[in-house]
């Protein structure tokens, strides 16, 4: 299965990047990118974005949701389960990765953080991927990166052959995300 990089989420004097990997389990040999957007706020306490078109009942739903400040804790969305939730440091920007099995009502999707600080969104609807226990496990450490040097996500161990692998990225800076290895394709920037 080919793998999919929620891309750079803020963009705000580069300082440090925040790199996570979720593996997600696919129904069958390959699950479907549906539709994705984003939204971003310029210092607030929640940002909001809504799906391009309708929702269809049980397909995944990936939300990741970055703040560019040391003083944030994130929160996700509401009847999402966490899948990674980092919280910032002195010295790196907060994100969280959260998923849900679709009802089909969902129009719009919000994250929240403990302080008015710049925020990122981005969405993501999958078909054809387990509506029982979709995840199948997360990397095992916060990886960062700085001015020059790459943005690892950490290794990561799946049980499943053709895992959907998410690896998001909220950048601290100003700055241009490319040179993707590992077969990763950047989705959304």
């Amino acid at each position: 299965m080919r793998s999919r990089l929620a891309g750079g989420m803020l963009a705000f004097g580069l300082l440090v990047a925040i790199a996570c990997m979720v593996p997600l389990r696919p129904a069958s040999a390959a699950g479907t990118l549906v539709q994705t957007t984003n939204a971003s706020n310029g210092g607030a306490t929640s940002v909001s974005v809504s799906y391009v078109s309708s929702v269809t009942a049980n397909n995944l739903l990936v939300v990741i949701c970055g703040a560019n400040s040391a003083a944030a804790t994130i929160t996700g969305p509401a009847g999402f389960t966490t899948a990674r939730n980092d919280a910032s440091t002195a010295t790196a920007p907060g994100q969280g990765i959260f998923y849900k099995i679709a009802s089909g009502s969902e129009s719009s999707i919000s994250c929240s953080t403990s302080a008015s600080v710049s925020i990122g969104i981005q969405i993501y609807e999958y078909s054809g991927m387990a509506a029982s226990r979709p995840l199948d496990a997360t990397n095992t450490a916060l990886s960062s990166g700085s001015v020059g040097l790459s943005a690892a996500s950490g290794n990561v161990t799946t049980t499943y052959a053709n895992d959907l692998l998410i690896a998001g990225i909220t950048a601290n800076g100003g700055t241009t995300i490319s040179s993707w290895s590992n077969s990763f394709v950047q989705e959304n920037s």
